[in-house]
């Protein structure tokens, strides 16, 4: 009877070291075809990839003139495009306006509306100032792909006022490079129209003539104590220049 036993046991260990290599066959059968139909229906999507039309990249053109305040056509002047309700991470299209005002702007992409504006502050013109970004809707057209191309006629509004800030220590007299501001309405205070760093030789566009509220600081500087708490009032009138100096106390004397 042990001797049975034992030739039982064996038979048995002889089953398993059988069934030990055919299991890993099966394993590596069942791995195999699943790469394979993975390979395969990669296969297919880029089959039916190819199949497909390539959709060409949009190609607007948006075009015109632009017109002064007095209707003359504005030469030379540098303009933006911007598309509406678009999120943008780069920066935005210009251009320049010819010797008789005209301007285009080509490769405009998405489709959809888009307005135009000068973007020359050296002439008086930004974003932030000009009436319309303030409170009109601004001037648009459309573009698409059975309308690629559309005109649109700028007709300037009033040029901005500009403020010179001769910005000093408060201590040492010396003059500060780097001036920090925020201008909002004396109607809305708490939204800023503008905020931002600047260099202190830089001209400002300020919207003309509209009532303001001016913060000025700088880093390392406590803030102007002129515009403490609600603001500095002024008001400057389309291209008109106001110059004002400010001396701001070290942050720490």
């Amino acid at each position: 009877m042990a001797r049975e036993s034992a030739a039982a046991n064996e038979r048995q260990a002889d089953k398993q070291h059988i069934s030990t290599p055919l299991q890993i066959g099966r394993v590596i059968r069942f791995l195999f075809m699943r790469i394979a139909l993975a390979l395969l229906s990669l296969l297919f999507a880029a089959c039916l990839a190819a199949q497909q039309p390539a959709q060409p990249a949009p190609k607007g053109v948006v075009h015109g003139t632009v017109f002064d305040q007095n209707g003359q056509p504005a030469k030379h002047l540098r303009l933006a495009a911007e598309p509406f309700g678009v999120g943008l991470g780069t920066m935005l299209p210009t251009t320049e306006t010819d010797a008789n005002g005209n301007y285009r702007f080509e490769n405009l992409a998405p489709w959809g509306r888009w307005t135009v504006y000068a973007v020359d502050e050296e002439h008086g013109y930004s974003y932030y100032t000009e009436g319309y970004s303030l409170s009109d809707p601004a001037p648009q057209v459309s573009i698409s792909p059975q309308h690629p191309g559309a005109k649109l006629d700028v007709h300037l509004p009033p040029k901005a006022g500009f403020l010179h800030i001769h910005l000093t220590n408060q201590k040492t007299g010396d003059l500060i490079q780097a001036i920090e501001v925020k201008v909002a309405s004396q109607t809305d205070p708490t939204h800023p129209i503008l905020s931002g760093g600047y260099l202190s030789n830089r001209a400002l566009l300020i919207p003309p003539d509209k009532d303001v509220l001016i913060h000025i600081t700088s880093p390392g500087f406590l803030e102007w104590d002129k515009s403490l708490g609600i603001g500095y009032p002024i008001r400057i009138a389309s291209g008109a220049v106001l110059e004002v100096d400010v001396s701001l106390q070290p942050a720490n004397p």
